[in-house]
C-alpha cells in the first residue's frame, strides 16, 4: 500500500513538474518569438525560441504519463469511455512528441533558420497531432464527469486547457493554458488524492 501511495505521489508530481516546465518554456518562448506568427528572433540566455521548444518534449512525456495514471486510478468507474479518451489522447501526445524531435532537435542550438526552410511535413503533422489531443482530452473529461471518480471541474479544466493547444492558439498568450491547466490538475490530485475513495463514495 505504501508502494503505490509513493508511486502516486511521484506520477501527481509529475504533473505539476510538467505544467511548471510548459510554462517556464513557454515565457520563454514570448521572450524570444513573441507572441503571434511574427518572429522577433531574439535571444533568451544565449537561446532562441526553437532551443525552448525542444524542451517540450519533456512535459508532453510527462502529460501522457500522467493521464494513464489518472486514468488507471478511475478505470473501473470510467470503463471504456475513459480507455477511449485515454488512447485518442495518447496517440496525439505521441505524434507531437516525435514531432518535436525530429523537427526541432535536428536544428543546431543557438541558430536562426530561414523559416522556409524548416520540414513543413514534420511541423503539419505536429499540428494535426493537437486534433487527437483535443478530441481525447473532451471525452477523457466527460469520463471523469461521468465516472464521478474526481471532481467535475478537474475534467473541465483539463478540457479547456487542451483547447488552448490548437496552433493558431498556441501562437499566442493562451498557449500558456495548457501547462496551467496541468499544473491545476496536478496540484488538485496531489490534494485530492488521498480522499479519492472517500470522494467515490459520496460522489454514489
Amino acid at each position: 500500500m505504501q508502494a503505490k501511495s509513493f508511486d502516486t505521489f511521484w506520477t501527481d508530481l509529475a504533473a505539476v513538474g510538467g505544467g511548471l516546465i510548459w510554462i517556464l518554456v513557454w515565457a520563454a518562448h514570448l521572450l524570444t518569438h513573441g507572441p503571434g506568427l511574427d518572429n522577433r528572433r531574439e535571444f533568451f540566455l544565449g537561446l532562441i525560441w526553437m532551443d525552448y521548444s525542444k524542451l517540450m518534449v519533456v512535459p508532453v512525456f510527462l502529460f501522457g504519463w500522467c493521464l494513464f495514471a489518472l486514468h488507471r486510478r478511475q478505470r473501473e468507474e470510467a470503463r471504456w469511455l475513459g480507455s477511449l479518451g485515454l488512447a485518442v489522447t495518447l496517440i496525439g501526445l505521441a505524434l507531437l512528441e516525435v514531432g518535436l524531435v525530429a523537427a526541432r532537435w535536428t536544428i543546431p542550438w543557438g541558430t536562426y533558420i530561414d523559416l522556409d526552410s524548416r520540414p513543413l511535413l514534420l511541423n503539419l503533422a505536429m499540428s494535426l497531432a493537437t486534433i487527437p489531443i483535443v478530441a481525447g482530452s473532451l471525452i477523457f473529461a466527460y469520463a471523469i464527469a461521468k465516472a464521478r471518480s474526481w471532481p467535475r471541474w478537474l475534467g473541465i479544466v483539463l478540457a479547456l486547457g487542451s483547447l488552448t493547444i490548437f496552433p493558431w492558439l498556441h501562437e499566442t498568450v493562451w498557449g500558456v493554458l495548457y501547462g496551467i491547466s496541468w499544473l491545476m490538475v496536478g496540484l488538485a490530485v496531489l490534494t485530492l488524492g488521498a480522499t479519492q475513495e472517500r470522494y467515490k463514495d459520496v460522489a454514489r
